[in-house]
């Protein structure tokens, strides 16, 4: 009995002793990598428009109750488009069956081929062709509904706003009530723009003019007014864009555009028949104010025109004077699409569509900040809303004069280019990065603290694209399985929230 005792006791104190041989297991873990997977990735030559997988939901409307009702649908996007976008061509192309009917049994209609979608922010704006116009009303508000609940089921889609052939088609056969901003819900009452007591409330996309010149942001807020003439609702959404944003920050304070008014707003008809034009008369005093508010004329017009031909129904373009000067030409210096040009308009005419080129939208990239890094907003052309290579050069780009005031600098080392970035492509939801031998060169020298910084500004900006869960390095096409330093850097890469201040 004593042997079987002491035998029991040696075996407890071997068990201790390998128990204690055995690695920690450290807290972060569980976001620093995920383990070496198979090689089911191939690394990235060049910028790549690979397609991933993705299970939506469709919403179409029930032949028995006439509600909404989703369908399950598996799609193939590539990485370029947002996987909206290819939802929404599916649920055009839907031509129904014994439970579910298609959009229309009667009218076929699609997406502008060139301007078609348009996200900015968390609001979408669709732009179908003029053959939508065959809809009745009822009908029309029928597809904007089930469009719109497909669309908001993506996360970063809040709001939509649905054009035809560039004009707001308006609620009612008159087109005198504006549609709104629409969201999705069960039964939609809320959705579009309703009259209570007398009063118009609705939700609106007012875009306003961004920092520096570089364009306009759009936020969509509700809006209430108390009359349907077009240009009296075009003054309250004035006062709106003169407001401060309710969720945008950085942005110039814009003075009010009604208190520059010289008379009220005229309501013409457009030179090629098609809807009406607004013409706007300001003071000569609107320049002064313009200048001591930081904003250019260029970008104001841009403000005016998009919030304007966005909301407003059959409205597909403003005219304004300034003083007796009438607005003929614009000369952008800060947009990047048009930049050294010159902007004429026909007769006076600004449409929607010359102002796209303005349309700016906050993407979050993380900058270093002592030894954390510091999640800050950016705002960049819509065009390069899921461009890698755009994030990593505002990466290597670092702070601005005031960011760079507050410590706030890039984590990537100085030597590193764009080139560096030898390849990009996005497989379902890992980006996958091919870096040069000189990016791994410059982040073996680091000290790991400031490599780990290096490595999770990328990750944790890549992440922040909507498709974007996962990331995964190459350095010319093989992973590195640890750099010099001491960083793990093969496997999948996952946001890192400990990093973050």
């Amino acid at each position: 009995m004593v042997a079987h005792k002491k035998l029991l006791v040696f075996l407890l104190g071997i068990s201790l002793l390998l128990s204690g041989c055995s690695s920690p297991v450290k807290k972060e873990a569980s976001h620093v990598t995920l383990p070496p997977a198979k090689a089911v990735y191939q690394a990235p030559v060049g910028d790549e428009n690979r397609s991933s997988v993705y299970h939506v939901l469709l919403y179409l409307q029930n032949r028995s109750s006439g509600l909404l009702e989703a369908t399950a649908a598996t799609l193939s996007v590539p990485s370029g488009t947002h996987p909206a976008q290819a939802a929404i061509e599916r649920l055009l192309s839907f031509t129904g069956n014994d439970t579910l009917k298609p959009l229309s049994e009667d009218a076929s209609f699609q997406l502008s081929q060139e301007t078609g979608f348009e996200k900015t922010g968390n609001t979408l704006t669709l732009n179908f062709d003029a053959s939508m116009l065959s809809l009745s009303p009822a009908d029309m508000l029928g597809v904007f509904r089930a469009i719109t609940n497909t669309a908001c089921q993506f996360g970063d889609i809040k709001y939509v706003n649905f054009l035809i052939a560039g004009l707001s088609p308006g609620k009612d056969l008159a087109a005198s009530l504006p549609l709104g901003a629409c969201t999705a819900g069960g039964g939609f009452r809320n959705s579009f723009a309703q009259r209570e007591d007398g009063f118009i409330n609705t939700t609106a996309s007012i875009y306003y003019p961004a920092a520096l010149g570089k364009g306009v942001l759009c936020e969509s807020r509700e809006v209430s007014m108390d009359t349907s003439e077009l240009s009296l609702m075009a003054q309250s959404l004035l006062d709106t864009i003169s407001s401060t944003p309710l969720t945008l920050s950085g942005l110039p304070d814009v003075p009010s555009l009604n208190s520059l008014l010289q008379k009220h707003i005229e309501v013409e008809q457009a030179s090629d028949g098609r809807g009406k034009v607004l013409h706007l008369y300001f003071l000569q005093e609107f320049n002064a104010a313009m200048i001591e508010a930081g904003i250019p004329r260029s970008s104001m017009m841009a403000s005016i025109t998009l919030t304007l031909t966005t909301f407003l129904p059959n409205v597909s373009a403003i005219k304004v004077n300034i003083g007796e000067e009438e607005v003929w030409t614009l000369s952008p210096t800060q947009i990047k699409k048009l930049s050294g040009q010159t902007m004429h308009f026909e007769q006076g005419q600004m449409s929607r569509l010359v102002f796209t080129p303005f349309l700016l939208e906050n993407r979050t990239i993380f900058l270093a900040q002592g030894d954390h890094l510091q999640a800050v907003t950016k705002a960049t052309p819509i065009t390069a809303n899921f461009s890698a290579r755009t994030l990593f050069d505002l990466l290597l780009e670092g702070g601005d004069s005031t960011e760079i005031a507050q410590g706030l600098l890039s984590p990537l080392p100085g030597s590193i280019r764009s080139s560096d970035m030898v390849g990009y492509a996005l497989e379902n939801d890992v980006a996958l990065i091919n870096l040069s031998q000189d990016f791994l060169d410059a982040v073996n020298v680091l000290p790991l603290r400031e490599a780990q910084m290096c490595v999770y500004s990328m990750v944790n900006t890549l992440c922040m694209l909507p498709s974007v869960n996962r990331a995964r390095f190459y350095v010319l096409g093989s992973q590195v399985e640890q750099l010099e330093n001491g960083l793990y850097f093969a496997g999948e890469f996952l946001y890192n929230p400990q990093i973050v201040k």
